[in-house]
């Protein structure tokens, strides 16, 4: 079995409160002055923190439960950005006012937060009918398009087949998600019949890696499509969205064995990041015997770059010390790795004490 998370209702408390500090209105208009869309920076780290800092005194909170609270805003402003990005990718460019809906682990609920936007009538029609294409919302999608007036409808369309409100894109991707959203306009052309098109799902999920996954298409399509989209997305980033980690979680034992032996790697370093690194130990002790030495290295590496960019979100020192000692004896031999990690190995030598 894979790891399950049940966090402490400390946690939990934490949680809820650093994202009821950070979604304020006042910490919101702060971050975009100062920083604009791309969210935390180091370059204005310590009037980020001091800002902070000022608000959370205010919650009846010991110090060190508002300290822990302080270090969670640089991985829920990293969430946020992360969104924002995702949405791009997805033809949604005006949802920044829009607040999305927060789950207890302190990531954003992207199903919850995609109905929100599909039903905001604030949005323009295009992104709004492409959202939810991209997140499999039928029924949304042919009451957008039969809501939607004619002359409206048909300008819009003409706009995405001639590209012209993605000029930003390489011509491929602007392509494949001109074919995406004309596959929609057809179906419904034909009578919307086969309701939840669990072919062209999996087809569109291949071909483009920023598609939402949904557990449940997954699981009526096949146990090994989801594990051949899990391999993608640990093979292509990091980290793990909520719906991602949905499919892991219900993944099959058998598949789930499967997947610990082909990305061991993947998963490391999926669970190395916000909401997932409290268990990357334990995900280390089913993966390890899988591990090669190369990627325990960039593991090790990963982990050491978290403590110098400074992220407090979790004890990455001790993490560190635990994730090494841990380890085969031959992984351990700092003088015999590669040049480039040697640069560093008494930098991390110092961590290890």
């Amino acid at each position: 079995m894979l790891v399950t998370i049940v966090p402490s209702l400390q946690h939990l408390a934490i949680v809820k409160i650093a994202v009821c500090v950070y979604t304020s209105p006042e910490v919101r208009k702060f971050e975009k002055n100062m920083m604009g869309c791309f969210g935390f920076s180091e370059i204005h780290e310590r009037e980020w923190i001091s800002f902070i800092r000022e608000r959370v005194s205010h919650c009846a909170l010991q110090e060190k439960f508002q300290k822990k609270v302080i270090d969670f805003m640089k991985p829920l402003s990293l969430e946020l950005c992360l969104w924002h990005t995702h949405l791009n990718k997805m033809f949604v460019f005006h949802a920044p006012t829009i607040t999305p809906v927060w789950n207890s682990a302190g990531t954003i609920d992207q199903l919850r937060t995609a109905r929100k936007l599909v039903h905001c009538q604030d949005l323009p029609f295009l992104e709004r009918f492409s959202l939810a294409c991209h997140f499999w919302m039928t029924d949304d999608v042919l009451e957008i398009w039969k809501e939607t007036p004619l002359q409206e409808r048909e300008k819009a369309i003409q706009n995405m087949r001639r590209n012209e409100f993605s000029l930003f894109m390489n011509e491929k991707v602007r392509k494949l998600r001109k074919e995406f959203l004309n596959k929609w306009i057809e179906w419904m052309d034909e009578g919307a019949v086969d309701h939840e098109q669990y072919y062209f799902y999996c087809f569109s999920l291949f071909s483009m890696p920023y598609l939402p996954m949904q557990s449940y298409l997954l699981k009526k399509a096949s146990p090994q499509a989801t594990l051949d989209a899990l391999r993608d997305r640990l093979r292509s980033n990091p980290r793990l969205n909520d719906l991602e980690y949905a499919c892991l979680l219900n993944l099959d034992v058998n598949y789930q064995e499967e997947l610990r032996k082909t990305e061991p790697y993947g998963l490391l370093m999926a669970f190395l990041h916000h909401p997932l690194q409290n268990h990357f130990l334990k995900m280390a002790e089913l993966v390890g015997d899988y591990l090669k030495e190369e990627e325990f290295d960039n593991l090790l590496f990963s982990i050491f770059l978290k403590l110098r960019e400074g992220w407090k979100d979790y004890d990455y020192r001790d993490l560190l010390k635990n994730f090494f000692f841990r380890s085969p004896m031959e992984f351990r031999m700092l003088d015999k790795k590669s040049a480039f990690f040697r640069s560093f190995a008494s930098i991390l030598s110092e961590y290890l004490e």
